[in-house]
Parts: structure tokens; C-alpha cells; sequence
């Protein structure tokens, strides 16, 4: 078994989190600028991590197939968020068009987005920095 157990599942978590954020970005308010940095450090030690790997796998000339695999896997998931670093679908092409865009920016900061699509729907979208 692999000596490092947390390379794949953390990594999976991460996957998963980059690849859905556009579903619960929204929900976490002026919190979404305290997670980008955490993500950030998670995918630095995660990438450490398989450098360390890496160095155990060939030190043992493959022989452990599994840990080998696992290794991969990681070392694709980490290469795919590298490379993609908003997800790989994007889900705004997936939307309807929009019509009209408006924008409004407060004394405070604090921005305002409203997008009219085609499908006579809106997405309101309201960000304050507190």
C-alpha cells in the first residue's frame, strides 16, 4: 500500500472542488477570497507530495504496480488543475445567451451584475466587501 494516503483523496477532493465551483462560488460571499488561498497552498503540498512519491516509485524500481497507478492518477488529476485552473467544463457556454449585461459598482466597492438571457431568465449577482 502506499506509504502516502493522503495524495490521491486529497487530490480528488481538490479536483472536485475546482471543477464545481461554479455551482457554490456564489454562496460563500467575500469567504471565496479566503478559500482561493487555501486552494492554492492544498495544491502546492499535493504537488510536493507527488514529487515525493515520484522519488519513493522509482527508488523502488516499480515494484508496487498499485502505488504506481495511484501515483498517475494523482499526477494527472494535479496536471489537469494546473492546466484548467477553472474546471474543465465551462459551464457558462452552457447557458443562454445574454442580452443584456448590466453592471453597477458602490462607494464601497461593493459590485452588482445583472445578465438578462434569451430565455427571458436573469442571474443577479451582488458582491459586497465587508
Amino acid at each position: 500500500m502506499a506509504r502516502n494516503k493522503i495524495l490521491l483523496p486529497g487530490t480528488l477532493i481538490l479536483f472536485v472542488l475546482v471543477n464545481t465551483r461554479y455551482y457554490w462560488e456564489g454562496m460563500l460571499g467575500g469567504w471565496n477570497m479566503l478559500l482561493f488561498p487555501v486552494c492554492v497552498l492544498a495544491l502546492l503540498v499535493l504537488f510536493v507530495s507527488l514529487l515525493v512519491q515520484f522519488y519513493r516509485i522509482i527508488r523502488n524500481r516499480f515494484k508496487n504496480r498499485s502505488v504506481a497507478w495511484i501515483t498517475g492518477i494523482a499526477a494527472l488529476l494535479l496536471a489537469l488543475i494546473v492546466w484548467q485552473p477553472y474546471g474543465i467544463i465551462n459551464y457558462e457556454s452552457l447557458e443562454d445567451k445574454d442580452v443584456l449585461i448590466a453592471f453597477s459598482e458602490g462607494a464601497a466597492n461593493c459590485t452588482t451584475t445583472l445578465k438578462l438571457k434569451e430565455n427571458k431568465t436573469f442571474i443577479y449577482d451582488r458582491f459586497v466587501l465587508a
